[in-house]
């Protein structure tokens, strides 16, 4: 290979290279798809160029020029492809998409034309295609032109797009990829007079190689053709790492041109051992050239990721939240030689801002409070000349970063800085250490709120559930007294003004003695006695005068409907105490919070409570083991439960408000139910256990258990009938 082959294997390899590396990175992109597209033709048309360097062999050489210039009149189309594909609205592309097609097709037609035209119909015009393709001067001249025409259509269209571009980032790409336009146009110049005249080819690829740095500074520097996610140094990593393979490409060429004639061997034996030597070499002498080179280039990100990655380190490592932000403050006032700087946080979103660590004369000792003025701020600043905001120190403010956790309005600290020493701003590299350390001083104070409040909330969880112990230790001791069996009355029931049965006819009882006059002369005893018993069923969530109203007179208007009520509560409160004064408050009837109630300081027996707490202490009962104390129990539930919840109350007994009571309430007593049944079976009571099973389905007929106990017993039962 001669020093003229060069340029054209570089643009192979910087083509094949680009190519990859786009479409590996973004591989959705249309845009990084037709780049892919390009980048194949140039390395097929520029292998093809290279061929007489590697081979004599005229077919070979006849098919590979074939296949170029078939390949090459593809190339135009895909480039005016690119520049279309690469502006971010999808309107040019519409509006160019038949110049689009137009230009394809005529590629495809050159294309096809190089393809499958025999060599005896070209007429030979000049001496360096002879022997290989002829072509007439007008069939170069056509060809030409329809190059030249899609070169125009690109740049123009990425000239427009540039003028229209709001971001100077995508300016700069524009403009980088427009350039390469015209110097392909250039390189296509030079290539044509090459044909006509005595000038090098070389010329014409040296072009086209310097269009691909363009493009090659445009993708990796500038991110063109790449996501946003790609890494800021990406230039100067894939530039090196390209260099190097085209180093050990040259070197291999160059072992095999000159090394291996010289030791006169005829297989390439020494130049595959150099490959695989090569290959295993190629990592490690990548990575220790390319961290020379950061230490040499990057030496300043280099001590800055090193920092941010020690102080990340020192978080795990320390448990006292203090320690590491004053650590880390002190660090980063020694790295950029700062003049003060200060942390400061708070403990809520609401809370004043404390200062955690101070770096210099802050203006502000550690532990004092910040004003929110200063603290308070909805993005980073960074000052760039005088327009520093008020600082708490006799120095200048240079940046204050807020530390934010998602909203912006959860600002859980303040990050402030002072000038550097030397007085020059933070450098573009130095701000986004500062925004890293911002972040990492976010997660850090965040997590220390977080373990603050996990801790109270553990210590304030730990004494509730002492407080409750101790409380159910001492309900246990009441709960668990024996009662009666019967539905007599107790003396504690006694002791109680109002004893109220809901279970089955609704009965109150007023100190022993049952009420049943519950109107007055103005008022129906009815409607009075269905408020009462919507007080029961509401005694802990209270009654709405809607609800009420609702409940008794829907067909009324408002103001009779409301009359009504006042007579009836009037009624109400006379019937439940019946010396009562003519201005003097009842003591059970009460209206607070635009609700009335059922005065919960008075004390109140009802059955229907009486009913589930028994059948809760002999639940309790049962599983310390205590089956004959948990049996009076639920004798004693039995006792009480005499039928349906609110079964004859006037006016509630069909409604829905006692619904969800009453089936919980039957549910319980099926049950029950089901637990005096085992009771009776364990004893060989089977007849009565198998009736306490059928009560039990009558009030719940879906009950599983009871389903199953019923079977299981009458199986037993059937052997000892056999017997009798």
């Amino acid at each position: 290979m001669d020093l003229a082959s060069i340029p054209a294997l570089l643009i192979a390899i910087m083509a094949l290279w680009l190519g990859s590396y786009v479409v590996n990175r973004n591989p959705r992109s249309r845009a990084a798809q037709v780049f892919g597209l390009l980048a194949l033709e140039f390395v097929i048309l520029y292998l093809a160029e290279l061929a007489p360097a590697f081979t004599q062999d005229a077919a070979i050489l006849y098919v590979t020029r074939r296949m170029a210039l078939a390949v090459g009149n593809l190339a135009p189309p895909t480039g005016l492809h690119l520049a279309l594909a690469m502006t971010t609205p999808p309107r040019p592309l519409q509006r160019w998409a038949i110049t689009l097609m137009i230009s394809y097709l005529i590629g495809a037609f050159w294309a096809t034309y190089y393809l499958i035209l025999p060599p005896e119909g070209f007429t030979a015009t000049f001496p360096a295609l002879a022997g290989l393709i002829n072509e007439p001067l007008l069939v170069i001249v056509l060809r030409n032109t329809f190059f030249t025409l899609n070169l125009g259509a690109g740049t123009i269209h990425l000239l427009r797009s540039y003028k229209e571009a709001a971001s100077p980032l995508l300016r700069r790409r524009l403009l980088l990829f427009m350039l390469c336009f015209p110097v392909a146009a250039l390189a296509m110049t030079l290539g044509f007079i090459s044909f006509v005249a005595p000038l090098s080819r070389v010329w014409g690829d040296i072009a086209i190689l310097f269009a691909a740095a363009l493009v090659a500074y445009a993708v990796v520097q500038h991110g063109a053709l790449l996501p946003e996610r790609a890494l800021a140094r990406n230039f100067f990593y894939t530039v090196f790492s390209g260099g190097l393979v085209v180093a050990y490409v040259l070197l291999i060429l160059f072992i095999e041109q000159y090394l291996t004639p010289t030791l006169s061997f005829q297989a390439p034996f020494v130049t595959v051992l150099i490959i695989v030597f090569l290959v295993a070499i190629f990592q490690p002498v990548r990575d220790w050239l390319q961290m020379q080179a950061e230490r040499l280039f990057f030496r300043q990100d280099v001590q800055r990721e090193d920092l941010l990655r020690s102080l990340s380190q020192d978080l795990v490592e320390t448990a006292d939240l203090g320690e590491w932000l004053e650590r880390s403050l002190s660090a980063v006032g020694d790295r950029l030689h700062l003049r003060w700087g200060l942390i400061a946080t708070r403990s809520n979103d609401e809370g004043p801002f404390r200062v955690r660590a101070t770096y210099g004369p802050a203006g502000v000792s550690a532990g004092g409070e910040l004003a929110s003025a200063l603290a308070l701020a909805d993005e980073p600043f960074f000052a760039a000349g005088d327009d520093a905001p008020v600082s708490p120190s006799p120095a200048p403010l240079a940046a204050r970063i807020p530390l934010t956790v998602g909203d912006p309005a959860r600002q859980v600290g303040a990050l402030l800085l002072g000038h550097k020493l030397s007085g020059e701003p933070f450098s573009p590299g130095e701000q986004a250490m500062l925004l890293t350390l911002a972040s990492q001083l976010t997660l850090a104070v965040e997590n220390a709120r977080l373990q603050e409040h996990v801790v109270r909330m553990l210590e304030e969880a730990r004494a509730r559930g002492q407080e409750l112990r101790q409380r159910d230790q001492a309900l246990q001791a009441g709960l668990d007294v024996i009662l009666s069996a019967t539905s007599a009355p107790s003396a504690e029931e006694g002791a109680r003004p109002l004893r109220i049965c809901c279970l089955g006819p609704l009965e109150v009882y007023r100190n022993g003695e049952r009420i049943t006059q519950w109107g007055g002369e103005k008022a129906g005893g009815r409607q009075a006695e269905a408020i009462f018993a919507f007080l029961v069923a509401r005694h802990r969530q209270g009654v709405t005068k809607d609800e009420l109203l609702d409940l008794l007179w829907p067909e009324l208007d408002l103001a009779s409907a409301e009359n009504n009520l006042h007579r009836t509560l009037h009624a109400l409160r006379r019937a439940l105490e019946p010396n009562l004064g003519p201005r003097q408050p009842s003591s059970y009837v009460i209206y607070r919070r635009n609700r009335y109630w059922l005065n919960p300081a008075v004390p109140v027996w009802i059955d229907a409570e009486e009913f589930t707490g028994a059948f809760a202490r002999a639940r309790r009962l049962e599983n310390r083991g205590l089956g004959d104390e948990a049996l009076i129990q639920y004798r004693r539930a039995e006792a009480l439960y005499r039928g349906e919840y609110m079964q004859d109350a006037p006016f509630l007994a069909d409604s829905l408000h006692v619904e969800a009571t009453r089936a919980h309430l039957r549910e319980t007593c099926a049950a029950l139910m089901l637990r005096l049944g085992r009771y009776h079976e364990e004893g060989g009571q089977f007849a009565e256990a198998l009736e306490y099973y059928q009560r039990g389905l009558a009030q719940d007929p879906d009950h599983e258990g009871l389903r199953e106990a019923v079977e299981q017993l009458e199986e037993r039962m059937q052997p000892v009938a056999g017997i009798d």
